[in-house]
């Protein structure tokens, strides 16, 4: 019973001395604090002397100043030289972990894919914003199909409709490595695009178009070219057309690249940049034109365009294309319906 008593005795007086000791490590702490801040405060005194002094240098009376000479400064120095130490080495340690993690992570990173294989590894679902379609933009097929219309839609008010131009976004915003495959059709052709969610809705201006403003990529596909358009800068792209488009996308990297999609993938062009938001695939349509999502084995190996025409006709389609992209008679619901001849 005595030992009994005894040992409860000193496991109380352990946790006695436990506490009496972070009693006195938070002590010690707030020591430390409060005589940085007399430093601190000290400092910004003896600076704002300095700089009166500055001012009046052949003054005498800053020469009667006294200080106290109980006052001292030194349990602050090393108090102070202690936590800079204790800083650095968190640092260090800090520093070395994430170089390590960093390192780590780059080797796990898969390689840039290289064949249909590889980037069907990527691939992604993704299905048409109803609430985004212009009302000349019809969606089919559990919408992962979309067909421009004379006829207008009955889609109700959207916040999210593009209300000027025919276009339409998906539902999916990518911020990984994501891969899709598009069959479009149409003589004029579709817009492939890739948009950031806060491109306008609203109005004719380039700030709504995919391609003519800095929220979005397009690739604009013809029977008779391909270009590149960004922030109001198009590149021709001088290479045989097919009707089944690959993008791939590389958020992280800041890599998106277009490929013209057969029994090889043969790339059309690469952006690289820093996307600061997730990215939206989208569809910009033209009368008569269609945009399917396609499942990895749908429609089998596209078809090449020759595109080894009258260079003067090449050239009539490409202006009449830019022509419908701009002039509302040539454009769909607000723009009118009548067909370019």
């Amino acid at each position: 019973m005595l030992d009994t008593n005894h040992k409860g005795h000193d496991m109380v007086s352990a946790a006695t001395e436990r506490a009496e000791k972070q009693r006195q490590l938070e002590k010690s702490k707030q020591t430390v604090t409060d005589r940085e801040t007399e430093l601190k405060e000290t400092q910004k005194a003896s600076g704002r002397l300095r700089e009166v002094q500055s001012r009046w240098p052949t003054s005498n009376d800053f020469q009667s100043l006294t200080t106290n000479p109980q006052f001292s400064f030194g349990e602050v120095i090393k108090s102070l030289i202690s936590l800079t130490a204790h800083i650095k080495d968190i640092w260090r340690l800090e520093t070395t972990r994430i170089f390590s993690a960093v390192t780590a992570e780059k080797i796990l990173l898969p390689q840039e894919p290289k064949t249909r294989e590889d980037f069907i590894h990527f691939l992604v679902p993704l299905s048409l914003d109803p609430n985004t379609a212009h009302r000349n933009l019809r969606l089919t097929e559990q919408n992962q199909a979309v067909a421009c219309s004379i006829e207008p839609q009955s889609y109700p008010e959207h916040p999210d409709r593009f209300e000027w131009w025919a276009q339409v976004l998906s539902k999916e915003g990518l911020t990984s490595r994501c891969y899709w495959e598009v069959v479009w059709s149409g003589q004029y052709g579709v817009d492939l695009a890739v948009s950031y969610k806060d491109i306008n809705r609203t109005g004719q201006g380039d700030d709504s178009g995919f391609g003519y403003n800095r929220h979005s990529w397009s690739l604009d596909c013809s029977m008779f070219r391909y270009a590149i358009v960004h922030n109001n800068e198009e590149t021709e792209i001088s290479v045989p057309l097919s009707h089944r488009i690959g993008v791939y996308l590389d958020h992280r990297a800041g890599q998106l690249s277009f490929y013209s999609v057969s029994d090889t993938m043969i790339l059309l062009h690469k952006v690289q940049t820093r996307f600061t938001q997730p990215l939206y695939p989208g569809f910009g349509l033209f009368q008569g034109s269609t945009a399917k999502l396609c499942e990895s084995q749908e429609g089998g190996s596209p078809q090449e365009v020759n595109r080894t025409k009258n260079n003067k006709t090449c050239i009539k389609h490409r202006c009449l294309r830019t022509a419908m992209k701009r002039n509302k008679y040539l454009r769909f619901g607000k723009r009118g319906a009548s067909s370019p001849k």
